[in-house]
Protein backbone atom coordinates (compact mmCIF):
# COMPACT_ATOMS: atom_id res chain seq x y z
CA UNK A 1 0.00 0.00 0.00
CA UNK A 2 0.84 3.39 -0.65
CA UNK A 3 2.55 4.01 3.13
CA UNK A 4 3.71 7.76 2.31
CA UNK A 5 0.56 9.21 1.55
CA UNK A 6 -0.85 8.62 4.83
CA UNK A 7 2.69 9.65 6.45
CA UNK A 8 2.45 13.05 4.04
CA UNK A 9 -0.89 13.57 5.45
CA UNK A 10 -0.71 12.60 9.25
CA UNK A 11 -0.76 14.82 12.09
CA UNK A 12 -2.61 16.24 15.36
CA UNK A 13 -3.41 18.72 17.66
CA UNK A 14 -1.94 22.04 18.13
CA UNK A 15 -1.20 22.42 21.64
CA UNK A 16 -1.68 25.46 24.21
CA UNK A 17 0.95 24.75 27.23
CA UNK A 18 2.25 21.55 28.28
CA UNK A 19 3.32 21.01 31.32
CA UNK A 20 5.22 17.96 32.18
CA UNK A 21 4.92 16.01 35.17
CA UNK A 22 6.90 12.78 35.98
CA UNK A 23 5.30 10.24 37.88
CA UNK A 24 6.59 7.50 39.79
CA UNK A 25 6.02 4.82 37.42
CA UNK A 26 9.06 4.01 36.04
CA UNK A 27 10.12 2.20 32.66
CA UNK A 28 11.07 -1.52 32.68
CA UNK A 29 14.04 -2.45 31.23
CA UNK A 30 13.47 -5.49 28.58
CA UNK A 31 15.26 -7.09 25.81
CA UNK A 32 14.38 -5.81 22.50
CA UNK A 33 11.12 -7.34 21.56
CA UNK A 34 9.67 -7.33 24.81
CA UNK A 35 7.21 -5.14 26.03
CA UNK A 36 7.57 -2.77 28.95
CA UNK A 37 4.90 -3.76 31.46
CA UNK A 38 3.91 -0.55 32.31
CA UNK A 39 3.43 0.27 28.51
CA UNK A 40 1.70 -3.23 28.77
CA UNK A 41 -1.04 -2.37 31.32
CA UNK A 42 -2.23 0.87 29.64
CA UNK A 43 -2.41 0.02 26.18
CA UNK A 44 -4.42 -3.63 27.16
CA UNK A 45 -6.52 -0.89 28.80
CA UNK A 46 -7.11 1.09 25.59
CA UNK A 47 -7.48 -2.24 23.41
CA UNK A 48 -10.49 -3.01 25.44
CA UNK A 49 -11.89 -0.33 25.07
CA UNK A 50 -11.42 -0.49 21.46
CA UNK A 51 -12.62 -3.88 21.06
CA UNK A 52 -15.94 -3.29 22.86
CA UNK A 53 -16.78 -0.69 20.38
CA UNK A 54 -19.10 -2.54 17.37
CA UNK A 55 -18.12 0.58 15.45
CA UNK A 56 -16.20 4.08 16.60
CA UNK A 57 -15.50 7.52 15.01
CA UNK A 58 -12.91 10.04 15.29
CA UNK A 59 -12.16 12.95 14.04
CA UNK A 60 -8.50 14.99 14.30
CA UNK A 61 -6.52 17.36 13.31
CA UNK A 62 -3.00 16.55 11.59
CA UNK A 63 -0.16 18.37 11.75
CA UNK A 64 3.29 18.93 10.90
CA UNK A 65 6.00 20.16 13.44
CA UNK A 66 9.62 19.72 14.01
CA UNK A 67 9.19 18.71 17.94
CA UNK A 68 6.59 18.36 20.27
CA UNK A 69 5.93 21.92 21.26
CA UNK A 70 7.18 23.62 18.37
CA UNK A 71 4.34 25.29 16.03
CA UNK A 72 2.09 22.60 13.79
CA UNK A 73 2.11 23.94 10.54
CA UNK A 74 -0.54 22.93 7.59
CA UNK A 75 -3.40 21.41 9.59
CA UNK A 76 -6.02 19.78 8.24
CA UNK A 77 -8.98 18.14 9.38
CA UNK A 78 -9.78 14.73 9.48
CA UNK A 79 -12.12 11.46 10.26
CA UNK A 80 -11.45 7.54 10.57
CA UNK A 81 -15.01 5.50 10.78
CA UNK A 82 -13.49 1.70 12.44
CA UNK A 83 -15.63 -1.36 13.15
CA UNK A 84 -13.30 -4.50 13.80
CA UNK A 85 -10.54 -4.10 10.84
CA UNK A 86 -12.71 -2.16 7.89
CA UNK A 87 -12.46 1.84 8.44
CA UNK A 88 -12.93 4.47 6.21
CA UNK A 89 -10.59 7.33 6.29
CA UNK A 90 -11.63 11.23 4.70
CA UNK A 91 -8.39 13.16 4.89
CA UNK A 92 -7.27 16.20 2.92
CA UNK A 93 -9.20 15.09 0.17
CA UNK A 94 -7.80 11.78 0.11
CA UNK A 95 -10.54 8.96 1.45
CA UNK A 96 -9.71 5.46 1.88
CA UNK A 97 -12.03 2.46 2.14
CA UNK A 98 -11.34 -0.93 3.68
CA UNK A 99 -13.88 -3.72 4.04
CA UNK A 100 -10.97 -6.32 5.43
CA UNK A 101 -10.46 -7.98 1.89
CA UNK A 102 -9.84 -4.90 0.08
CA UNK A 103 -9.13 -1.52 -0.05
CA UNK A 104 -9.99 1.68 -1.53
CA UNK A 105 -7.85 4.76 -2.80
CA UNK A 106 -9.55 8.03 -3.82
CA UNK A 107 -8.10 11.35 -4.72
CA UNK A 108 -10.32 14.09 -5.06
CA UNK A 109 -7.70 16.66 -6.66
CA UNK A 110 -6.39 13.80 -9.19
CA UNK A 111 -9.75 11.88 -9.68
CA UNK A 112 -8.41 9.18 -9.49
CA UNK A 113 -9.26 5.85 -7.70
CA UNK A 114 -7.50 2.34 -7.43
CA UNK A 115 -8.47 -0.78 -5.35
CA UNK A 116 -6.26 -3.15 -3.55
CA UNK A 117 -6.12 -6.62 -1.82
CA UNK A 118 -6.12 -5.68 1.80
CA UNK A 119 -3.10 -6.91 4.42
CA UNK A 120 -3.70 -6.88 7.74
CA UNK A 121 0.28 -6.58 8.50
CA UNK A 122 -0.20 -3.04 6.86
CA UNK A 123 -2.19 -0.74 9.59
CA UNK A 124 -0.54 2.56 7.89
CA UNK A 125 -3.93 3.72 7.02
CA UNK A 126 -5.36 2.80 10.27
CA UNK A 127 -3.51 4.11 13.16
CA UNK A 128 -6.25 2.38 15.76
CA UNK A 129 -4.81 -0.67 14.65
CA UNK A 130 -1.23 -0.06 15.78
CA UNK A 131 -2.99 -0.61 19.52
CA UNK A 132 -4.75 -3.85 18.10
CA UNK A 133 -1.54 -5.49 17.02
CA UNK A 134 1.61 -3.49 18.39
CA UNK A 135 3.00 -6.55 20.35
CA UNK A 136 4.10 -8.38 16.62
CA UNK A 137 5.77 -5.37 14.94
CA UNK A 138 7.12 -2.56 17.96
CA UNK A 139 8.48 -2.44 21.29
CA UNK A 140 6.30 -0.71 23.90
CA UNK A 141 7.93 1.45 26.63
CA UNK A 142 6.22 3.69 28.89
CA UNK A 143 7.79 7.06 28.93
CA UNK A 144 5.77 9.61 31.80
CA UNK A 145 2.76 11.13 32.39
CA UNK A 146 1.93 14.65 31.79
CA UNK A 147 -0.81 17.12 32.24
CA UNK A 148 -2.01 18.55 29.18
CA UNK A 149 -4.41 20.81 28.18
CA UNK A 150 -5.73 20.24 32.07
CA UNK A 151 -5.89 16.38 31.98
CA UNK A 152 -3.33 13.73 32.66
CA UNK A 153 -2.26 11.77 29.78
CA UNK A 154 0.11 8.47 29.90
CA UNK A 155 2.82 8.70 26.61
CA UNK A 156 3.98 5.40 25.42
CA UNK A 157 6.70 4.67 22.72
CA UNK A 158 6.43 2.17 20.04
CA UNK A 159 9.51 1.32 18.62
CA UNK A 160 9.91 -0.65 15.46
CA UNK A 161 11.74 -4.37 15.66
CA UNK A 162 12.46 -4.50 11.91
CA UNK A 163 13.27 -1.41 9.31
CA UNK A 164 10.86 1.25 9.15
CA UNK A 165 10.08 4.88 7.77
CA UNK A 166 8.83 5.61 11.54
CA UNK A 167 12.23 5.98 14.27
CA UNK A 168 9.38 5.86 16.72
CA UNK A 169 5.24 6.68 17.12
CA UNK A 170 4.91 8.56 20.51
CA UNK A 171 1.03 7.68 21.72
CA UNK A 172 -0.86 10.59 24.38
CA UNK A 173 -3.35 8.35 26.10
CA UNK A 174 -6.15 10.02 28.61
CA UNK A 175 -5.52 8.89 32.28
CA UNK A 176 -9.79 9.21 32.46
CA UNK A 177 -10.44 6.64 29.96
CA UNK A 178 -7.54 5.75 28.21
CA UNK A 179 -8.88 6.94 24.86
CA UNK A 180 -6.48 8.35 22.84
CA UNK A 181 -5.64 12.21 22.82
CA UNK A 182 -2.80 11.75 20.02
CA UNK A 183 -0.13 9.90 18.03
CA UNK A 184 2.93 11.60 17.28
CA UNK A 185 5.04 9.91 14.35
CA UNK A 186 8.74 10.46 14.36
CA UNK A 187 10.50 10.39 11.14
CA UNK A 188 14.25 11.14 9.50
CA UNK A 189 16.06 14.53 9.21
CA UNK A 190 13.72 15.75 12.09
CA UNK A 191 10.45 15.17 10.54
CA UNK A 192 7.21 14.97 13.07
CA UNK A 193 3.86 14.19 12.09
CA UNK A 194 0.83 14.60 14.66
CA UNK A 195 -2.96 13.14 15.15
CA UNK A 196 -5.06 14.99 17.84
CA UNK A 197 -8.23 13.39 18.48
CA UNK A 198 -11.08 16.55 18.81
CA UNK A 199 -14.37 14.43 19.08
CA UNK A 200 -15.23 10.76 19.34
CA UNK A 201 -18.81 9.29 18.02
CA UNK A 202 -19.43 5.74 20.11
CA UNK A 203 -21.51 3.41 18.02
CA UNK A 204 -21.77 5.78 14.48
CA UNK A 205 -24.59 4.19 12.24
CA UNK A 206 -22.81 1.79 9.96
CA UNK A 207 -24.23 -0.36 7.07
CA UNK A 208 -22.11 -3.21 4.48
CA UNK A 209 -21.66 -0.53 1.88
CA UNK A 210 -19.50 1.94 4.96
CA UNK A 211 -16.17 0.62 3.67
CA UNK A 212 -16.64 0.35 0.49
CA UNK A 213 -15.87 2.64 -2.24
CA UNK A 214 -19.26 3.64 -3.87
CA UNK A 215 -18.36 4.04 -8.02
CA UNK A 216 -21.55 4.82 -8.74
CA UNK A 217 -21.47 8.42 -6.48
CA UNK A 218 -17.88 9.48 -9.06
CA UNK A 219 -19.31 7.87 -12.36
CA UNK A 220 -16.50 10.06 -14.13
CA UNK A 221 -13.78 8.49 -11.92
CA UNK A 222 -11.98 5.18 -13.72
CA UNK A 223 -10.79 2.70 -10.64
CA UNK A 224 -7.64 0.82 -11.35
CA UNK A 225 -7.86 -2.69 -10.14
CA UNK A 226 -4.45 -3.65 -8.47
CA UNK A 227 -6.05 -6.76 -6.82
Amino acid sequence: MKRILWILLAGLLSLNAIEAQDVPLNSVKTERGANDPIAHQYLSKTRKWMNASKALEAYFMVCMGQDERSAFLNCQPGSILLSGEKYRLLMGGEEYYCDAKNIWTYSQSTQEASVYPYDKSQSDLNPFLLIRNYEKYYRAKYIRQESIEGSMRNIIDLIPLEASEFLKIRIFLNESDNRIFRISMYLPQSQLYIYSVTKYIDEPQINENTFVFDQSKHPDVMLIDMR
